[in-house]
C-alpha cells in the first residue's frame, strides 16, 4: 500500500540541524564517489522527514520500532515536487543520507538532500530564501492497522470502513471523540517531495549548505596531492565546523533572548506586585471608610431610637393630658371610689373591665374617660395604700411616745406618795404597782384616744 503526504517543514536553523544528528556529527554521506557531490552546482539541506508515534494530518501513524528498521530506505531516493514521482526524469534532487533520532519525548527521521542549482535555479533560490520550506515523504507499507477497530489490511480491499471513509478524521466512539489512524508496518520509503502545505507540523528543514567553500577546499587538497578519501573527510569536517559555529552563535543569541525575556518577566512580576500592593492599600482605605460609615449608621440608629422613645413618652403624656382634659373628673372619680369600695384588684381594672363596671352601675363613660379611670385607678389605690402605711407608722410612733410619757407621770406620782407613807406601805404599794403594771402590760394595746384620756386623768 502506498502512503504519501506526511508533510514536514524545512527550517534554516543550523543549531537545530546538529541537534538532529547523532552526537552533532554527520554520520555518513551516500555516493561520495560522484565528484559533483560537493561543488558550487548544488545546494544541500537537512530536513526532518517524519515523526514517530504521532498520527499526521492524513491519519498515518508510524511506530518508532518500524521507523528504526526502515529509515535507511530513504538513502539514494529521489527528491520531487508535490509527489510527482511517477517519472524519474521529473526528479529535482536526491536524498544522500538519513538518520534515526531518538530524544526524550521525540522520535523522528532526518534526511540530507541535494538539488542541482544549474538545472533548477529558481527552485534552489526559493529554498535559500525560505519561500519553499516544507517536505513530505512518500512510502509503501506491507500492513496497516485501524486505530479504532484493530482491523489489519494488506491491500485496500481488506480495509475497514473506518480506514476507507474516515481516515484522519474524528468520529464518535462510545460517546468519546477519537481520531481514525492507520498504524503502518513493513515500511519502505520511496521519495521525498518539496511541498507548500505540510501535514506534519514538526517536520523542518534545518540547514542549507553553500558549497563554494567546500569545493575550494577540495580543489586545494587535490593540488596538494591528497587522496579522494582525505578530501571527502576534510570537506565533511568543514561542514560540521560550519554547523557547530552557527549553532554556538544562535545558541548565544537564544540565551540572550531568554535572559531578556526573563528580565521582562521579572519586571512584569515587579509591576504586578506593586499593583497588588496599591490595590491592597485601596482596599484597606475602603475598609476604614466602611467601618466609619458603619459607626455613623449605628450612631444615627441610636439617635433615632432615643428620639422615638422620647416621642413615645411625650405622646403618652400628651395622650393622658388630653384624656384628662376631655374626661369628666367628678364622674370618673365616682367610678374610682366605687371600684375601691368593691376592692377591685388594680391588675383587673383594664379599660374593658372599667367600661362594663361603669355600665352596670348606670354610669356612662366616654372612651377617654374609660382610659383615664383605668390608668388613674391603679395610681389612686397605690397612693392610698402608701398614705395608710405612713399614717399607721405615725400612729404607732405617737402611741409609743404617749405610753412613755404616761409611764413617767405615773412613776413621779408614785414617788411623791411614797415619801408620805411608811416603808411597809411603800413596799405593799410598790408590790401592788408592779402587779398593776403587769396587768397593764398584759392588757391589749390601747387606742390613741384611750391613752390620751388616761393621761388627762392622771394629770388631774
Amino acid at each position: 500500500m502506498i502512503k504519501i503526504g506526511s508533510k514536514l517543514k524545512i527550517l534554516k536553523t543550523a543549531n537545530k540541524a546538529t541537534a538532529l544528528l547523532p552526537n552533532g556529527k554527520i554520520s555518513k554521506v551516500a555516493s561520495m564517489e560522484d565528484k559533483s557531490e560537493y561543488n558550487d552546482d548544488f545546494i544541500y539541506f537537512i530536513a526532518r522527514a517524519l515523526t514517530a508515534n504521532v498520527p499526521n494530518a492524513n491519519g498515518d501513524y508510524f511506530p518508532d520500532d518500524e521507523l528504526e528498521k526502515s529509515y535507511e530506505s530513504f538513502i539514494g531516493k529521489n527528491l520531487h515536487l508535490n509527489h510527482d514521482a511517477d517519472d524519474v526524469a521529473k526528479a529535482v534532487g536526491k536524498i544522500i543520507d538519513a538518520w534515526f533520532v531518538r530524544t526524550d519525548g521525540d522520535i523522528y527521521v532526518v534526511c540530507l538532500c541535494k538539488i542541482d542549482k544549474k538545472l533548477h535555479p529558481e527552485l534552489a533560490r526559493n529554498i535559500e530564501t525560505g519561500i519553499i520550506d516544507s517536505v513530505s515523504m512518500g512510502c509503501s507499507c506491507q500492513e496497516c492497522e485501524c486505530s479504532i477497530c484493530g482491523c489489519k489490511a494488506h491491500n485496500e480491499s481488506e480495509m475497514c470502513e473506518h480506514l476507507k471513509n474516515f481516515l484522519g478524521r474524528e468520529i464518535d466512539v462510545n460517546g468519546e471523540k477519537k481520531k481514525v489512524s492507520s498504524i503502518n508496518r513493513g515500511i519502505t520509503f520511496n521519495e521525498l517531495s518539496l511541498v507548500g502545505d505540510p501535514a506534519d507540523s514538526n517536520a523542518h528543514m534545518y540547514q542549507i549548505y553553500a558549497n563554494k567553500r567546500g569545493n575550494d577546499m577540495k580543489k586545494k587538497a587535490m593540488q596538494d596531492g591528497k587522496t579522494e578519501d582525505v578530501v571527502q573527510e576534510e570537506v565533511k569536517q568543514e561542514i560540521e565546523k560550519t554547523v557547530k559555529d552557527k549553532e554556538e552563535t544562535e545558541t548565544k543569541a537564544e540565551e540572550k533572548t531568554v535572559k531578556e525575556e526573563v528580565k521582562e518577566v521579572k519586571e512584569e512580576i515587579k509591576e504586578t506586585v506593586e499593583q497588588l500592593n496599591q490595590a491592597k492599600e485601596v482596599i484597606d482605605e475602603k475598609k476604614e471608610e466602611l467601618k466609619e460609615l458603619k459607626e455613623e449608621v449605628k450612631d444615627i440608629k441610636e439617635e433615632k431610637t432615643e428620639e422615638k422613645v422620647e416621642e413615645t413618652k411625650e405622646e403618652k403624656i400628651e395622650k393622658e393630658e388630653n384624656c384628662g382634659k376631655k374626661a369628666d373628673k367628678d364622674k370618673c372619680n365616682k367610678v374610682i371610689e366605687l371600684l375601691k369600695k368593691e376592692k377591685v384588684e388594680t391588675d383587673d381594672a383594664s379599660p374593658n373591665f372599667v367600661a362594663d363596671f361603669a355600665n352596670k352601675k348606670g354610669i356612662e363613660l366616654t372612651s377617654d374617660e374609660i382610659v383615664w379611670v383605668s390608668d388613674n385607678y391603679n395610681n389612686s389605690v397605690k397612693k392610698e395604700e402608701s398614705c395608710k402605711k405612713a399614717e399607721t407608722e405615725e400612729e404607732i410612733k405617737d402611741i409609743e411616745e404617749i405610753k412613755e410619757k404616761a409611764k413617767e407621770a405615773i412613776e413621779e406620782d408614785k414617788a411623791k406618795e411614797n415619801g408620805e407613807t411608811t416603808e411597809t406601805e411603800t413596799k405593799e404599794e410598790t408590790k401592788e404597782e408592779v402587779v398593776e403594771e403587769k396587768k397593764e402590760e398584759e392588757k391589749p394595746a390601747e387606742t390613741v384616744e384611750e391613752v390620751k384620756e388616761k393621761v388627762e386623768e392622771i394629770k388631774e
